[in-house]
């Protein structure tokens, strides 16, 4: 019997011995993604010295899923550009707009001193984002911090706003601009109103407003609707 006992023992012993071999201590079960996901539900302002904050994994679409709004050349019809400047409001910033060589390009200079911005602007065709949920844009501006609205035609004054993100200093980058990520606005102050419709839009402008005085320039190389 005794002799019985300490087999069992040693088998017993050689079990925990080979338990001890194959346990192995499992990580932590990661976090899930939307836990890890910076939220900016409120504060939708992006940081305009963050050049990460541009959107650059919808580049991998076909192209398409776009289609061009203008590219200002004669292979695409082009809009009407104008410029709306402080001066509707007593003050005394200045820009113009026209196109080079294939480039639309917005220059002058702000003067923070009253109003402080502005804006170049174009009629949209009827529909022309109507199928879209987005525009992607091709630019340069210099470092400062523009924003696009989307005049809605069922509001007098109310359009829907949102912040471009500035890549480098003199440097061409491509963005997307979501239409379920503007907020509308009267003279870019945040109201109640519906939210973006495709079908309503008639207007698109690009605003300088970022609170610095001096001169200014920005060059747009083209303007696409996408999916």
């Amino acid at each position: 019997m005794k002799k019985i006992l300490i087999i069992l023992f040693i088998i017993l012993l050689g079990i925990l011995f080979y338990l001890e071999k194959r346990v192995q201590v499992l990580p932590a079960e990661p976090a899930p993604l939307d836990m890890l996901e910076e939220d900016i539900s409120e504060e939708p302002q992006i940081d305009s010295r963050d050049t990460q904050n541009i959107e650059t994994t919808g580049l991998l679409q076909e192209e398409s899923d776009c289609s061009i709004i203008d590219n200002f050349t004669s292979e695409a019809p082009s809009l009407r550009w104008f410029t709306v400047n402080d001066g509707v409001m007593g003050g005394r910033s200045q820009g113009v707009a026209s196109v080079e060589q294939g480039t639309l390009v917005h220059t002058g200079f702000i003067d923070t001193n009253g109003g402080g911005f502005s804006n170049v602007s174009a009629r949209l065709p009827k529909g022309v984002l109507v199928g879209y949920n987005r525009v992607k844009i091709r630019l340069n501006t210099y470092g400062r911090g523009y924003s696009i609205s989307f005049d809605d035609a069922r509001y007098r004054g109310v359009s829907h706003q949102a912040p471009i993100p500035i890549g480098p200093l003199d440097s061409w980058h491509e963005v997307f601009i979501n239409f379920d990520q503007t907020v509308p606005t009267i003279f870019s102050r945040r109201v109640n109103s519906k939210p973006f419709l495709a079908s309503t839009i008639d207007e698109l402008s690009l605003s300088l407003g970022d609170g610095m005085d001096g001169p200014f320039r920005m060059e747009v190389d083209w303007i696409k609707a996408c999916r």
